[in-house]
């Protein structure tokens, strides 16, 4: 249950307003700042595959590596659909 109630959380959180807030308050354009953040959460999954697929971590750590991408996915995945 718990887990549940941080997804939805961070979906409320991380909601395109929250990034174009915080692009005013640094003094960012908002639309390149979120157009970032969109790229960036787009890319993430895959490009930490990447990075575990070509590391020299032992067998054991890339299964613990592969399985905290596999547990964060799904929340990377729900907060790109937000920045759409």
């Amino acid at each position: 249950m718990r887990w549940s109630a941080t997804l939805a959380e961070a979906r409320r959180l991380l909601a395109t307003r929250h990034w174009q807030r915080l692009a005013t308050t640094c003094h960012l354009d908002a639309d390149v700042f979120v157009a970032q953040v969109r790229d960036m959460a787009g890319q993430l999954c895959d490009a930490m595959h990447g990075v575990i697929g070509s590391s020299s971590l032992s067998r054991g750590e890339q299964r613990a590596a592969n399985a905290v991408l596999d547990a964060i996915a799904p929340w990377v995945r729900a907060c790109a659909r937000k920045l759409d």
